[in-house]
């Protein structure tokens, strides 16, 4: 296989790979999804990335595992996992998830603030406003997650075109975005998650294999934008 099959494939699956997270944080679970998300072919994708990272297979192993749990306890099992995201993303009276970007950088744990502002800043330049706002802060990690899915979905639809410089352009824009955003609060959204008073624990192992991911990715987008370079 060449290099550039190999770009290739990697484009697609950094698609595939932030599509599935998105859906997994941002959206009420289903069966559907948990079905999809405990795939063999999906769990292949994922491990595509297996770069030798410390326990980053064993992550997304953990994660596939807790999910065909939640599939084979059938409906019982699926009601009490969406009580655990109301709790955890949703509320009333508060969120022990934050999935916001801001309450974790803003010094006053506040959201809608400078840091919204300048995450926001970079879906205008890439015309994709999310069609939440302005009901769901721009900082949600799912926003953040699906900007990053649309920008790979791009690169990938760029490349398949020939047109190295948009795919070049839209890796580029998710490498600083991951640089400047994601990279620097998943960790601490993974801690809030961990200390969760209610069970969390396909949320917690979503986040983990995330955190574990955006490290691999920063290295992948690296190297693919080295390769095109060099074509």
């Amino acid at each position: 296989m060449s290099d550039m099959d190999n770009v290739r494939i990697l484009l697609a699956a950094r698609a595939g790979v932030y599509r599935a997270l998105q859906n997994a944080l941002g959206n009420e679970p289903s069966i559907e999804m948990l079905e999809q998300l405990s795939s063999d072919d999906v769990k292949e994708v994922f491990l595509l990335f297996d770069s030798g990272q410390e326990n980053y297979k064993q992550t997304v192993e953990n994660l596939f595992a807790v999910s065909a749990e939640y599939v084979h306890g059938g409906e019982s099992a699926i009601t009490a996992l969406e009580g655990r995201f109301t709790r955890l993303f949703v509320g009333p009276g508060g969120t022990e998830g934050n999935p916001w970007e801001s309450f974790y950088l803003n010094t006053d744990k506040t959201i809608r603030h400078g840091v919204t502002l300048e995450v926001r800043k970079n879906y205008v330049v890439q015309g994709l406003i999310p069609q939440a706002y302005p009901t769901v802060s721009d900082d949600h990690i799912a926003i953040e997650l699906d900007f990053l899915a649309k920008l790979a979905g791009r690169a990938e639809e760029a490349w398949m075109d020939g047109d190295i410089a948009t795919t070049y352009n839209n890796l580029k824009a998710s490498e600083d975005f991951l640089c400047e955003h994601l990279a620097k609060w998943v960790d601490l959204f993974c801690a809030a998650l961990g200390s969760a008073k209610h069970g969390a624990s396909f949320y917690l192992e979503t986040a983990k294999v995330l955190e574990a991911f955006t490290i691999i990715d920063l290295e992948v987008l690296c190297d693919i934008q080295d390769a095109i370079q060099e074509k």
